[in-house]
Order: C-alpha cells, then sequence, then structure tokens
C-alpha cells in the first residue's frame, strides 16, 4: 500500500467518525428539545422567591488573540421548591439581554408564575424552561423561544453528518456509491 493511499482511507475514516459524532450529538443533545410536544409538559406554579439576571464575560483564548463573549443567565426560584429555573444564552458583544430583562420586569410585576418544564426533569435541580406564564394568563417566554436555535443547528448536523459519513462510502465503494447516486 503506498502513502498516498493510507493517507485517504486514513481520512475517510475521520470523516465517518465525524458524520457520526454530528449525528449522534444531533439527536442527543438538540432532538429532544426540539421535538418535546405540550402534551410531555407539566407546570410547576407559585409565588416568585427570587429572580435575577446574571451577565459573565467569557475569555476564549485562540492562540494569537483573545476572543470575548458575554454570557446572560435569567434565574428564578420559586418559594417551597428547590429548583433553580434558569435561561441561558450567549449574547455575543452585547452587555445586555434586553429579553431576560423584559422578562425579568414582566415577572416582578407579577404575584405568581407558572414555568413549564418536562415530566421526566420534574425533580432535576435545574430543568429546561419550555414556557413562562404570569399570573394573568400572559405567556412571556414560550416553546417557540426555547427552540429557536435548534431549528438551524438539528438540520444543519444532520447533513454535515450524512455529508462527512458519505464521503467515506464513497470512497470505500466508489461503483456502488455511484450507482446509487445515478452517476
Amino acid at each position: 500500500m503506498n502513502s498516498k493511499k493510507w493517507w485517504k482511507n486514513y481520512y475517510t475514516e475521520l470523516n465517518l467518525t465525524f458524520g457520526i459524532t454530528c449525528i449522534f450529538c444531533a439527536l442527543y443533545f438538540f432532538a429532544p428539545t426540539l421535538f418535546t410536544l405540550k402534551s410531555s409538559l407539566i407546570s410547576k406554579t407559585g409565588e416568585i422567591k427570587k429572580i435575577e439576571t446574571y451577565y459573565t464575560q467569557i475569555v476564549t483564548d485562540r492562540g494569537l488573540h483573545k476572543v470575548k463573549s458575554t454570557k446572560s443567565q435569567l434565574q428564578l426560584q420559586i418559594i417551597g421548591q428547590t429548583q433553580i429555573y434558569s435561561l441561558t444564552k450567549n449574547i455575543g458583544y452585547d452587555y445586555r439581554n434586553e429579553k431576560y430583562e423584559n422578562i425579568k420586569k414582566s415577572l416582578l410585576n407579577s404575584k405568581t408564575v407558572k414555568v413549564w418544564i418536562k415530566k421526566n426533569e420534574s425533580k432535576i435541580w435545574n430543568p429546561v424552561i419550555f414556557e413562562i406564564e404570569k399570573d394573568d394568563g400572559t405567556i412571556i417566554y414560550d416553546m417557540n423561544d426555547a427552540k429557536s436555535e435548534l431549528y438551524f443547528l438539528f438540520p444543519f448536523m444532520i447533513i454535515l453528518g450524512l455529508f462527512s459519513s458519505s464521503m467515506f462510502f464513497r470512497h470505500k465503494y466508489p461503483k456502488k456509491f455511484k450507482k446509487i447516486i445515478g452517476i
């Protein structure tokens, strides 16, 4: 086996590993949130004990330069419950997350709050929030907000995984691959 063929085999196998990893990550991390139905959620209702927004500077060292961004977090506690409900988002170079500040302001004017989470996350300390509702029934954070970033990431990861995996199969079985594609 010549060295050129060895490197081709190595990189195509690397593509297969990368493709399978992308598909696995899409299915394991993004799909459970993206495909959550309203019927699989439960509500936790109570008076607000504490609500705060936090901003954390994140510095990533990228060799010659450092990349700075800001992580915003809205934390909510309900009286009589040990769970801390939080929303977290990287807001890049902004210093304030207006959406979280508006949610906080709206909840400070409310006596009670209803938080919707998954049934199977009702016992964990920091569950994923799918909906926040004020005492007057106004929904201030809904499922579309919770899923908004995943509408792009999930199909992107699946397509990237399929493309990377297909590079392996194209190299390993060129005649069958051309027959399937119709070339």
